[in-house]
């Protein structure tokens, strides 16, 4: 499986928090839509923490599947 990316990481986060609430955007593509934009909208110092988690996830995915390559 492909490593997850800063973007997947918080919308994973954030679609926890969704579901707990009242009054959450229904369908899967409206939470997606509507974690898009906080994404968009967050603080830079936010979107780097969660690029330093993807990058140790990463790196881990790389010690565990040295010869994994991406092919769609």
């Amino acid at each position: 499986p492909r490593p997850a990316n800063a973007f997947m990481l918080y919308r994973i986060d954030q679609h926890k928090i969704i579901k707990q609430g009242e009054g959450a955007p229904g369908r899967e593509s409206d939470i997606s839509k509507y974690v898009g934009k906080k994404w968009a909208e967050e603080t830079q110092a936010v979107k780097n923490l969660y690029k330093a988690r993807a990058c140790a996830i990463a790196a881990e995915h790389k010690r565990q599947w040295p010869h994994y390559k991406f092919m769609p």
